[in-house]
């Protein structure tokens, strides 16, 4: 099963989220190693995140999986990956500023045209 977030409620055409989804479907159904080659800039936060690349839930002490009590060493990352982005900006010292981790359009075809239409 595949998940998308998406922001609702907007004003972007029906048509754009459409290609978007459908860029974003081809971007992650890419094998690991391409995706991992725009691996996320924790400076920026911008780029891809491997499934498991975070683990946010229960952060603090311990937390339980699967009925078993887990400490941190063995908290298990969460089952998402995400390609973040957002506007592109020249400040990369400050944490969430810097410039978008794009594929080439060899690699995923209309992903970053799509995204900043």
């Amino acid at each position: 099963m595949r998940w998308i977030l998406w922001q609702v409620d907007h004003s972007i055409p029906a048509a754009l989220v459409a290609r978007a989804f459908d860029a974003a479907e081809r971007f992650f159904a890419l094998p690991a190693e391409v995706k991992e080659a725009y691996a996320r800039n924790p400076q920026t936060n911008r780029g891809y995140e491997v499934l498991g690349g975070q683990v946010l839930e229960g952060s603090l002490g311990t937390t339980e999986h699967e009925g078993k009590a887990l400490v941190a060493a063995e908290k298990v990352g969460d089952r998402k990956e995400g390609l973040m982005m957002g506007r592109d900006q020249e400040d990369e010292g400050k944490f969430g500023r810097g410039r978008n981790v794009w594929p080439d359009d060899g690699v995923c075809e209309g992903l970053r045209a799509t995204v900043t239409e």
